[in-house]
């Protein structure tokens, strides 16, 4: 009878601390490129832009971004001004001229938010 007990006990304390552990997670990404987008005209000069979300449950207030074209990477960052809350998206336009290259290439955009629990977002 004293086993039974016991474990009772530790199973209710066990589930109590996984309900009340409950902690901020920082996780942002892009959630959609709007430009460029399908075809581009070759020497096009247009400004990236891209849809950023807030997934985790901590508010962010600047995001480091890239962009990149057949693996060379642009910086830029997103300075939002005030904080992106949980849930929140805000549209990310590019300081420069994105110049489109001729011919086919692969077009990326991503964040890089230091401790971004889902970095592949």
């Amino acid at each position: 009878m004293k086993r039974k007990l016991i474990i009772l006990l530790l199973v209710s304390i066990t589930t109590l601390f996984y309900s009340t552990n409950s902690y901020a997670t920082k996780d942002v990404g892009v959630s959609q490129i709007i430009s460029p987008y399908g075809v581009a005209n070759p020497a096009d000069s247009i400004y990236v832009k891209a849809w950023v979300k807030n997934y985790g449950t901590q508010a962010v207030d600047s995001i480091p971004i890239v962009y990149s074209i057949n693996t060379v990477d642009f910086y830029d960052t997103l300075f939002i001004g005030s904080q992106l809350l949980s849930g929140d998206s805000v549209l990310f336009v590019s300081r420069e001229l994105f110049v489109s290259p001729i011919g086919f290439f692969m077009f990326c955009v991503k964040t890089q938010l230091l401790n971004d629990i889902n970095s592949n977002n």
